[in-house]
């Protein structure tokens, strides 16, 4: 029996995301498919035991290459789930405080150098244990690039992604390691739920309203998505937390919703697809997604969506959706009138979701192991 390892993040227990999501259904597939399986957050890990070696997500670059370290010390292969976009790259527009100023103000190089020093700070004996030299952690473009080349199979999850990933690192040689493996959901329990009006009195909603499920930060996007639901006195469900690091990005969202926005936490998640099931439709309205599993979840529970006119995003929905520009605020505005009318969703064509139930979608890695 093939024995596997997925490295998680170090703080998903206290932040999940998306990532964390794709983890556990790779791990239940594997599983049901008779591979051994294990999740860890620890880079330390013994990997001797095991045949391969998973790791995900370059938004955490340094992470991802003290993995790769610990592949390199044990001589095992790894596959690299990237979810990566450079974020630089989105020139999203300064919307709030100094702090936020001064990140999109300075240079790369000295921001992977404050992102470096930070790293060491709190890793020393993850750095000492592998005999990382500082000066490898201060050039993060070169971190990623060598994660991408070492990768037994690198599996992005678009064609998207790949192209943005070989557009800033060089990657054509790699084409041969290529494995695009889409995004998923569990389709057997999505759909099981069924609409449930009493959700809205338990949570004290509105009759109407539309919902956004996310954690709350920039690259989300919910600052300009309050301001154009507050211009048409839209009735906004917002579920999530604050994103790691934006607690003043969440603040200022609230500071400037009016009545018509609704905040909810964290909650189990059968309890938001209920919210979902009854909301008049779902909008994510991201500066980039890969390509945002609320997204998905909603397709599946037969709630019209919005979501932003991005590369990745329309690989997935194709004509499905209603696109948004998410620099835009009158044009988000607008979209989410035309599901406060109810104008042209009859229009909007349905999909069973079955290309992305994981059961589906991850048949591709069977063909890599």
């Amino acid at each position: 029996m093939n024995k596997i390892l997925i490295f998680d993040r170090m703080n998903s227990s206290e932040f999940p995301g998306g990532d964390t999501v794709q983890i556990n259904a790779i791990k239940n597939f594997l599983v049901k498919h008779n591979y051994d399986v294990k999740i860890s957050t620890d880079p330390l890990e013994d990997l001797s035991e095991y045949h391969y070696i998973f790791i995900f997500n370059l938004t955490n670059p340094l992470e991802a290459y003290v993995c790769m370290k610990a592949c390199e010390k044990y001589n095992k292969p790894y596959i690299l789930f990237p979810v990566y976009w450079n974020l630089d790259s989105l020139k999203m527009p300064i919307q709030f405080n100094l702090k936020m100023l001064v990140k999109m103000i300075i240079p790369n190089f000295l921001k992977s150098y404050i992102r470096a020093l930070k790293f060491l700070k709190n890793n020393h004996e993850i750095i000492g244990s592998f005999q990382i030299k500082n000066k490898e952690l201060f050039n993060i473009n070169n971190c990623i690039r060598s994660i991408l080349r070492k990768a037994f199979y690198v599996c992005p999850n678009s064609y998207a992604e790949w192209k943005h990933l070989n557009d800033n690192f060089e990657l054509n040689q790699l084409n041969k390691n290529v494995k695009v493996i889409y995004n998923g959901i569990d389709l057997d329990r999505l759909r099981v739920i069924e609409q449930d009006d009493s959700i809205k009195a338990k949570y004290n909603l509105p009759e109407n309203y539309i919902c956004c499920v996310g954690g709350i930060g920039p690259r989300k996007n919910q600052l300009n998505l309050v301001k154009a639901a507050n211009r048409g006195r839209i009735n906004l469900v917002l579920i999530g937390k604050a994103s790691y690091g934006y607690e003043n990005y969440f603040k200022k969202v609230k500071s400037i919703s009016r009545d018509n926005i609704y905040f909810l936490e964290q909650l189990p998640q059968e309890e938001v697809f209920k919210i979902m099931k009854s909301s008049i439709g779902h909008i994510q309205p991201s500066f980039i997604e890969t390509p945002g599993l609320a997204s998905l979840e909603a397709m599946v529970l037969d709630i019209p969506i919005i979501v932003s006119n991005t590369e990745p995003v329309k690989e997935y929905f194709k004509d499905i959706a209603v696109y948004c520009i998410p620099y835009e605020v009158e044009n988000i505005n607008e979209c989410l009138l035309t599901f406060k009318n109810e104008i042209g969703k009859k229009d909007i064509q349905r999909y069973t979701g079955y290309n992305y139930d994981w059961n589906h979608v991850l048949k591709e890695l069977e063909t890599i192991l």
